[in-house]
């Protein structure tokens, strides 16, 4: 059997370096074959912490929320006393906030505050804060 001149047999090199791409690509995309589907970022947490809880009326509230998550869509904070804000969070995988809000009357609040995923899954969180007459 005669062989073309023109064809060239791959050389051994080329072939064991192939077959380790290949071996080595499979390896990767076996983990996610167990499952069906790869995850990507954090499973969902949410913590909502002021800053200081007792304050004097015109001193304002200073509250962090810091969320992880795989697609984080906005995070949600409700002051207590009707007011609500919210915060974009544009499908990021961690969010750290801190939001200021000033009382317009004394009293005691609790400061309700989520985070929601593009899943639909939300974490919330709570807080309370003081807002002391002034002299009191």
């Amino acid at each position: 059997m005669r062989r073309c001149p023109m064809r060239k047999q791959p050389s051994l090199r080329l072939t064991w370096l192939a077959a380790c791409l290949l071996l080595s690509g499979a390896a990767v995309l076996g983990g996610c074959l167990d499952s069906g589907t790869a995850e990507v970022g954090h499973p969902l947490q949410f913590t909502l912490h002021v800053v200081e809880a007792d304050l004097s009326l015109g001193q304002p509230h200073e509250f962090r929320l810091e969320a992880r998550g795989r697609q984080l869509s906005g995070l949600v904070i409700e002051y207590g006393d009707g007011v609500t804000d919210s915060i974009p969070t544009f499908g990021a995988q961690t969010a750290s906030h801190l939001q200021g809000y000033l009382y317009p009357d004394p009293g005691t609040y609790r400061v309700r505050a989520r985070v929601e995923e593009a899943s639909g899954a939300v974490a919330r969180d709570s807080v309370q804060v003081v807002v002391r007459a002034p002299g009191s």
